[in-house]
């Protein structure tokens, strides 16, 4: 459905360790949360996820900085929001594979997750590739960025190849 508190293709999910629950509620274009009792809260609007190239977004929270990361996989870009809904501003460009890719470039988002230090990590799926960045607030910005602005990343980024999970 399309009421606050209806969800049309829920996809991307960040628990805050307050119990609240970040949903990305895919064909509302809406972020929306719950609290641990899984009651409606709020929500906000995602300038996003237009596309219907059967990539859906994902979320990751950066609780110390009160930052919520949400991907916009068919524009390439991750969003960045405080956690009441302001946009902070965006990061990442398309790119192609055949092209060759930057730090910069995203080929298809396929996850992403932030680690203690406010690290930010993107599955680039569509590269084969993983790619770290420093936390949103190491980034020098001197005014909020527009979603459809491009950042690049500090040099600090690291590119591998590939990772490989033992089982």
């Amino acid at each position: 459905g399309t009421a606050a508190g209806q969800l049309n293709e829920p996809v991307g999910l960040a628990v805050h360790s307050d119990g609240r629950l970040f949903v990305a509620d895919t064909w509302n274009r809406r972020i929306q949360v719950f609290n641990g009792f899984g009651q409606y809260m709020t929500s906000w609007v995602i300038n996003g996820w237009s596309g219907d190239q059967g990539n859906r977004p994902y979320l990751a929270i950066d609780e110390d900085r009160g930052q919520l990361y949400v991907t916009d996989p068919d524009a390439a870009r991750v969003l960045v929001y405080d956690l009441n809904g302001v946009l902070l501003g965006s990061f990442g460009q398309p790119g192609s594979v055949e092209g060759g890719l930057n730090a910069a470039q995203f080929n298809v988002i396929g996850g992403i997750a932030i680690n203690g230090d406010g690290q930010v990590f993107i599955a680039d799926a569509g590269a084969a590739r993983l790619l770290r960045f420093e936390p949103w607030d190491a980034i020098a910005v001197s005014a909020p960025q527009e979603p459809d602005a491009v950042l690049e990343p500090l040099a600090t980024e690291e590119v591998t190849e590939e990772v490989t999970a033992e089982v």
